[in-house]
C-alpha cells in the first residue's frame, strides 16, 4: 500500500515538473518573439519615417533648383538637359529703346501692365541662339499672357536663322542692354511682372523646364 502511494506521488511530481517546464519554455519563448517583432515594428517605422523625411527633403530641393533655374531634365533622346545660369544681381525695372527689323523704334515701357520676357542674346554666340531656340518652342503657349522681346545685340543675323526663328525679333543698337541693366554675359533672360518689377534676372544657359518655370509663373499673375 505504502508503495503504491510512493508511485502516485512520483506521477504527480513527474507531472507537476513536466508543466513546470513547459510553463518555463513557453514564457521564455514566447517574450523573445514578442521583443523581435516589437523590435521589427520600431525599426520598420523607424525606416519609414527615414524615407519620408528624405522624400520631403528631395522634393524641397527639387523646388529649390526650379525656383534657382538650375534644374536638370531629359529630352526626348534621353540625355540629360543641365541648366548653367546665375543670378544677375543689382537689377530693377528701366525703361530701354529697342528697334524692330524695320528700324521702328519701341519702347519698354509700351508693354507696361503685361509680364514681359526679356533675353538678351547674340547671333554669334552659340549658347545664345540655343536659349533662342528654346523660347521660340515656348512663344505660341504663352502669347496671350507674356510679351516675348528677344532682343539681340547685333544687327547681323543669319537669314537661316530668321527663317528658323517664328518670334519677333528686336534690337538693341545702343547697347543699353549693358547700361540700364547690368547684363555682363550674354545670354541673359529678364523676367518683368505686369507691375513693371523684375521678378527674375538669369544668365547663362537654362533648361527648357527653368524658362517655362518663370513663364508660368508670370502668365499666372497676369
Amino acid at each position: 500500500m505504502k508503495e503504491k502511494k510512493n508511485i502516485i506521488l512520483l506521477i504527480f511530481a513527474v507531472i507537476f515538473f513536466v508543466i513546470a517546464l513547459v510553463f518555463f519554455l513557453w514564457s521564455f519563448f514566447g517574450e523573445h518573439n514578442t521583443n523581435i517583432q516589437i523590435g521589427d515594428i520600431i525599426s520598420n517605422n523607424s525606416i519609414m519615417k527615414n524615407e519620408d523625411i528624405n522624400k520631403n527633403s528631395n522634393v524641397n530641393e527639387a523646388s529649390k533648383e526650379i525656383e534657382k533655374g538650375s534644374d536638370n531634365e531629359v529630352d526626348n533622346s534621353g540625355s540629360t538637359e543641365v541648366s548653367n545660369t546665375q543670378d544677375v544681381e543689382n537689377i530693377s525695372y528701366t525703361d530701354i529703346t529697342i528697334y524692330s527689323e524695320n528700324n521702328t523704334e519701341i519702347s519698354l515701357s509700351q508693354y507696361s501692365g503685361k509680364p514681359v520676357m526679356l533675353l538678351f542674346w547674340n547671333p554669334e554666340n552659340e549658347d545664345s541662339v540655343s536659349v533662342l531656340k528654346k523660347v521660340n518652342e515656348m512663344h505660341d503657349k504663352y502669347i496671350d499672357k507674356v510679351e516675348f522681346l528677344m532682343i539681340s545685340t547685333s544687327k547681323n543675323i543669319p537669314e537661316d536663322l530668321k527663317n528658323d526663328i517664328s518670334i519677333d525679333i528686336y534690337y538693341d543698337l545702343n547697347n543699353e542692354y549693358q547700361t540700364k541693366y547690368n547684363v555682363e554675359v550674354i545670354p541673359t533672360m529678364i523676367y518683368i511682372d505686369k507691375e513693371n518689377t523684375v521678378m527674375n534676372a538669369k544668365s547663362g544657359v537654362p533648361s527648357s523646364d527653368a524658362i517655362e518655370a518663370n513663364l508660368d509663373i508670370l502668365a499666372d499673375n497676369f
